[in-house]
Protein backbone atom coordinates (compact mmCIF):
# COMPACT_ATOMS: atom_id res chain seq x y z
CA UNK A 1 0.00 0.00 0.00
CA UNK A 2 2.46 2.35 0.95
CA UNK A 3 4.30 2.28 -2.62
CA UNK A 4 1.70 4.67 -3.66
CA UNK A 5 2.57 6.92 -0.78
CA UNK A 6 6.13 8.07 -0.38
CA UNK A 7 7.67 7.74 3.26
CA UNK A 8 7.82 12.17 3.54
CA UNK A 9 4.17 11.72 2.86
CA UNK A 10 3.45 8.72 5.23
CA UNK A 11 5.06 10.04 8.00
CA UNK A 12 3.53 13.34 7.64
CA UNK A 13 0.44 11.44 7.56
CA UNK A 14 1.03 9.32 10.75
CA UNK A 15 2.67 12.54 12.65
CA UNK A 16 -1.26 14.25 12.33
CA UNK A 17 -3.14 10.70 12.99
CA UNK A 18 -3.77 12.26 16.25
CA UNK A 19 -5.92 15.12 15.42
CA UNK A 20 -8.56 13.24 13.96
CA UNK A 21 -11.52 12.74 16.03
CA UNK A 22 -12.68 8.83 16.42
CA UNK A 23 -15.20 9.13 13.43
CA UNK A 24 -12.88 10.36 11.63
CA UNK A 25 -10.39 7.47 12.33
CA UNK A 26 -13.25 4.92 12.00
CA UNK A 27 -13.98 6.33 8.90
CA UNK A 28 -10.30 5.35 7.56
CA UNK A 29 -10.44 1.97 8.93
CA UNK A 30 -13.51 1.04 7.10
CA UNK A 31 -12.36 2.48 3.77
CA UNK A 32 -9.34 0.12 4.31
CA UNK A 33 -11.29 -2.95 6.32
CA UNK A 34 -9.39 -2.41 9.41
CA UNK A 35 -11.21 -3.70 12.63
CA UNK A 36 -11.57 -1.46 15.30
CA UNK A 37 -13.90 -3.40 16.93
CA UNK A 38 -13.49 -5.25 20.32
CA UNK A 39 -14.09 -9.18 20.63
CA UNK A 40 -14.89 -11.46 23.19
CA UNK A 41 -14.16 -15.33 23.21
CA UNK A 42 -16.85 -17.15 24.40
CA UNK A 43 -17.34 -21.02 24.12
CA UNK A 44 -14.40 -20.98 21.50
CA UNK A 45 -15.99 -18.55 19.19
CA UNK A 46 -14.87 -15.08 18.89
CA UNK A 47 -18.24 -12.24 19.12
CA UNK A 48 -17.83 -9.04 17.96
CA UNK A 49 -19.05 -6.75 20.79
CA UNK A 50 -20.39 -2.95 20.40
CA UNK A 51 -16.94 -1.47 22.10
CA UNK A 52 -14.27 -0.03 19.62
CA UNK A 53 -10.27 -0.23 20.48
CA UNK A 54 -9.16 3.20 22.26
CA UNK A 55 -7.96 5.78 20.13
CA UNK A 56 -4.34 5.37 19.85
CA UNK A 57 -4.69 1.28 19.35
CA UNK A 58 -6.93 2.24 16.09
CA UNK A 59 -4.36 4.57 15.07
CA UNK A 60 -1.03 2.21 15.76
CA UNK A 61 -3.49 -0.31 13.69
CA UNK A 62 -3.93 2.11 10.61
CA UNK A 63 -0.16 2.63 11.12
CA UNK A 64 0.91 -1.12 10.60
CA UNK A 65 -1.73 -1.25 7.48
CA UNK A 66 0.09 1.03 5.82
CA UNK A 67 3.71 -0.37 6.41
CA UNK A 68 1.95 -3.54 5.06
CA UNK A 69 1.20 -5.43 8.19
CA UNK A 70 -1.76 -7.23 9.08
CA UNK A 71 -3.37 -5.30 12.17
CA UNK A 72 -5.00 -8.19 14.78
CA UNK A 73 -8.08 -7.98 16.41
CA UNK A 74 -8.73 -7.23 19.91
CA UNK A 75 -9.56 -10.05 21.35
Amino acid sequence: MNKIINNNDLKLIFTNLIFLNISQLKIICNKFNISYNIYIEKNNQIIKTTEIDHKIIIINNIKKYFNNKIPLKTI
